[in-house]
């Protein structure tokens, strides 16, 4: 009887461990691969064993703090599930753990339901430093830090329909890599990646190996995707782009300034997308509607001392323009082109603040008859009737100070687009919002003013 029972507990415990998962510990200095590895005290050493090893829902895969593992790449293999997922983290005291490359691919089976975080991932010799093709989706990558990577520093492919949804991006700071800080796209154009959000990410300095157009953030195919609360600086490219046959998404309270080329994008196919209160100044150009994007609207935001275009509309498709500060860009020494439209454009733009201290002759051009105008012979084509010129009075975060004409000067544009950021927000810690006035006109731009 006795027997019967311990064999009974036994198995018991090997139901448990797959029903609730078991933790496994690596240390690069002190590990045995020949351990058991489910303890500080008895950790496995190597990434072979890692790559050996099967993983199963509920598991947590823990690196030791302050150590390096440069040997190979971290192969994600197995799956979790919804409510039980595979965690790869850190444990113990000091910074994150160092890890060469983590990759996912079809080769290797599927790698649903990962978390990845607390981690640091570096790799001057080889390709993205998260590498995911395909077959993982639900994954999370969060609370973790890429860098000095030779290619792109998370760059995530699908290949089939559903197969890298539900991608999570959050809290990650990627920086210094030798391509995109961020590279997420529909490797086909004909399966978008749906349920992607990417949030608070910091990324700079990212393109070192590239000549240009190697941007902080890229994102492409996406449907429903989400790009918020990022700040995206220093980049040999664009701050954040948006495209890849995208469609019903959104990038809003994102902070992009000092790129090489432009601060926000909406390219490619994009078709039916939010650009809401997001700050660009610095860049070459402020915001860029590129064709053949159609169904575009742009809500409430500030760009600013742009040294190009504040605002190019280059759409051939509808492009909706209201309640924008582009005020203080310049382009070239006699043209500050502040805002263009493209020839064929549907543009509706109106209740917005325009300015430029200097060549307010030449604010606006339209591509439609290769015009200069300025705001008076503007409005005379049927645009902006309602929009402010004059110098928006901002603080030094391009906030309104309290005399700004920027406030109340806005439409109501419903309480669907009434959260702008509020003047307190930072991008080092929580993008905070607050709503506009319902009762009344909004403010311009992409700030609340201070009560």
């Amino acid at each position: 009887m006795r027997q019967i029972l311990v064999g009974s507990s036994a198995l018991w415990l090997a139901l448990a461990s797959i029903c609730f998962g078991a933790d496994y510990y690596f240390d690069a200095t002190s590990g045995n691969d020949n351990g058991t590895g489910t303890s500080p005290d008895n950790p496995w050493k190597t990434e072979a064993k890692f790559n050996a090893t099967s993983f199963y829902p509920g598991d947590n895969i823990y690196f030791k703090r302050g150590e390096t593992w440069d040997r190979d790449a971290l192969y994600l293999h197995n799956s979790g599930k919804k409510d039980n997922v595979i965690t790869l983290t850190a444990y113990g005291t000091g910074k994150y753990p160092v890890l060469l490359r983590i990759v996912s691919g079809a080769r290797r089976g599927a790698a649903d339901f990962w978390t990845i975080k607390n981690v640091i991932v570096t790799n001057r010799d080889g390709w993205a430093c998260i590498d995911i093709v395909g077959y993982a989706a639900n994954l999370t990558i969060q609370d973790s830090v890429i860098h000095r990577c030779a290619g792109r520093g998370i760059s995530v492919t699908s290949l089939i329909a559903g197969d890298t949804d539900n991608l999570l991006i959050q809290d990650v700071t990627v920086r210094n890599n030798g391509q995109q800080g961020i590279h997420v796209s529909d490797s086909t154009g004909l399966n978008p990646i749906r349920g992607v959000v990417v949030q608070r990410v910091t990324a700079f300095g990212n393109g070192t190996d590239g000549p240009n157009n190697l941007d902080g953030i890229t994102v492409g195919g996406l449907a429903g995707g989400v790009v918020q609360y990022c700040k995206s600086h220093g980049n040999n490219g664009d701050g954040i782009d948006l495209g890849g046959a995208s469609t019903d998404s959104v990038v809003r309270y994102n902070l992009a300034y000092n790129n090489t080329g432009t601060g926000i994008v909406v390219s490619n196919t994009a078709n039916n997308t939010l650009v809401i209160g997001n700050v660009a100044h610095h860049n070459a150009t402020g915001m860029h509607i590129k064709k053949p994007t159609s169904d575009t609207t742009v809500y409430n935001n500030t760009l600013v001392y742009n040294s190009d275009y504040g605002a190019q509309l280059s759409s051939t498709n509808t492009v909706t323009f209201k309640n924008n500060i582009v005020a203080h860009n310049m382009y070239g020494a006699w043209h500050p082109i502040l805002f263009t439209r493209a020839s064929g454009q549907k543009l509706v733009s109106d209740h917005n603040l325009f300015w430029h201290p200097v060549h307010s002759a030449s604010e606006f051009y339209d591509h439609n008859n290769r015009i200069h105008y300025s705001f008076a012979r503007w409005r005379t084509q049927g645009y902006d009737i309602h929009s402010v010129n004059a110098d928006p009075d901002l603080d030094a975060n391009y906030a309104p100070n309290s005399n700004s004409p920027a406030i109340g000067a806005g439409a109501n544009l419903g309480a669907p687009y009434a959260a702008i950021l509020n003047p307190a927000a930072s991008w080092t810690g929580n993008v905070s919002t607050l709503d506009q006035d319902n009762s009344g006109p909004w403010d311009i731009g992409a700030y609340r003013h201070r009560n």
